[in-house]
């Protein structure tokens, strides 16, 4: 309810000063043409004065404001949300954010929010799309191009939802899951690409959705099923003929049903919803299907406005793909070194129960003429004095398990190796958020390095601070890899 409110209050806002091209003052009568930026101190928002050809601060609520072209550029700028990372990562979607209010103040006809994405991550999408929302001071159109993906799918038609106007390709869609030939792209299952674009948790932002799709008097029901898939949307007439979009669960009893929008997996637990051209028109949520940008702007009545490129967010994107590159790289070296220690812990843990049970000795032979013999064996019981033959006194005395100190110096080393990777992944996901595969938080990283922390002090301690020959501790605490060590 909360969210609904809050969005509604947004639209109103929108609707006094949506598109501002010209202005007139209520008391004074002071009429001008230009575009207001989204720019403000205090209570002044910075506007354009094209008649002037400069900007000033005013309080719009002084002014009598009527949409129209004058004063505007006459572009029209066209935002590239098409890379799959765009509403995977946190760094990319406020970079994309940021461009499209950059894009606003610079007072162009319209911003077109150009999509063919698989989808990603709700917190992202919601970023973008209360962006969108915000941009009170000019008007944003989504354009469903097709392309690699084939549309918009899942969070992505959110941003479209998010939009004054929705224009949709003849050769795109719009559902709740991509193709997996599109969204497999750097995947190696289709179904880790499902989880990563489409994942489950997005139905938490069903209020959110629905509340953008009927701000702009779109079926709520039909944008929550682009994200729930337990949703299965039908058409319905009452008895009156009157046709609706709605979810099953909702419909009364005086409704017939005229279709289903979704289709229904094998075993009924989910219905994904997909969305042709034509559907997308008839359901309400697309104005029109165009084949290009020229004839969505000549739609738009803009035929001759230049289209402008903008919102560039590739250089951030390389940035994104080689962080989780890296990062991936150093979960794989994590996970090999958590096996080894986790082996090590193991067979230490054995070693050592075994000696409990079995002490092991060394025996020192020394005769007469004093030449020196050992022998090593083990047995249950107390050191032992005895003489043999020529005066060869034998001394049998403790000492420690070779195996057991090999052990712990090795898992002491695998530790120290983990926690170092441990910390670099952390630091790097910390950084770069969403780069993190999908079945991985950086809270289950923090508790992992805790875990390992915590076994390292343990070996240490039953090490009674003594390294092996070869290791030791080195700058900043590190420990030095023995000759018991092979990585």
């Amino acid at each position: 309810m909360t969210r609904h409110i809050t969005l509604a209050t947004v639209v109103i806002l929108c609707t006094a000063i949506c598109c501002a091209d010209t202005f007139k003052h209520r008391e004074t009568g002071e009429v001008f043409n230009g575009f207001a930026t989204q720019k403000s101190i205090g209570n002044r928002t910075r506007v354009y004065n094209a008649d002037l050809k400069t900007f000033k601060p005013l309080v719009l609520g002084q002014y009598d404001v009527t949409p129209n072209a004058r004063g505007r550029r006459n572009n029209v700028i066209v935002m590239p949300p098409k890379q799959a990372e765009v509403l995977l990562s946190k760094a990319v979607s406020e970079a994309l954010a940021n461009a499209i209010v950059d894009a606003s103040n610079k007072g162009p006809r319209f911003i077109v929010i150009e999509i063919d994405n698989p989808g990603g991550r709700g917190e992202y999408m919601k970023h973008i799309s209360t962006t969108i929302t915000k941009t009170f001071n000019c008007p944003t159109v989504a354009y469903i191009s097709g392309g690699t993906y084939g549309g918009a799918y899942s969070a992505a038609t959110a941003v479209a939802l998010a939009c004054d106007k929705i224009y949709i390709a003849p050769q795109a869609v719009m559902g709740a899951v991509a193709p997996p030939v599109g969204m497999a792209t750097g995947h190696e299952d289709p179904q880790s690409a499902v989880e990563t674009y489409s994942p489950k948790n997005l139905s938490a932002y069903n209020s959110y959705v629905a509340a953008l799709a009927e701000q702009n008097n779109r079926p709520g029901a039909i944008a929550m099923a682009m994200l729930d898939r337990s949703i299965e949307v039908i058409e319905v007439a009452d008895k009156n003929g009157k046709r609706s979009f709605i979810n099953r669960a909702d419909r009364r009893p005086d409704q017939s049903i005229v279709r289903s929008l979704t289709r229904t997996t094998g075993q009924g637990a989910e219905a994904v919803l997909t969305l042709t051209p034509s559907d997308a028109v008839a359901g309400g949520i697309a104005e029109k299907v165009v084949g290009s940008l020229p004839e969505l702007l000549t739609d738009m009545g803009a035929a001759d406005a230049k289209l402008i490129r903008g919102g560039q967010v590739d250089k951030t994107i390389r940035k994104f793909i080689a962080a989780r590159r890296n990062l991936g790289e150093i979960l794989a070296s994590i996970d090999y070194l958590q096996k080894r220690a986790d082996e090590l812990e193991s067979q230490l843990n054995e070693r050592e129960k075994q000696e409990l049970q079995n002490t092991r000795q060394r025996e020192y032979r020394r005769d007469s003429s004093g030449r020196r013999s050992s022998r090593i064996y083990s047995y249950d019981g107390d050191i032992r004095r005895r003489r043999g033959r020529g005066e060869t006194e034998i001394v049998t005395r403790s000492e420690p398990m070779v195996d057991t100190l090999r052990l712990r110096d090795e898992l002491a080393l695998v530790l120290n190796d983990l926690i170092i990777g441990y910390n670099k992944a952390i630091a790097l996901a910390r950084r770069w958020p969403g780069a993190l595969p999908q079945n991985m938080t950086l809270r289950t990283l923090e508790q992992r390095l805790i875990s390992a922390q915590t076994l390292q002090n343990d070996v240490v301690f039953r090490r009674g601070g003594i390294v092996s020959p070869g290791a030791g501790v080195g700058p900043g605490g590190r420990l030095n890899r023995g000759t018991g060590y092979n990585r």
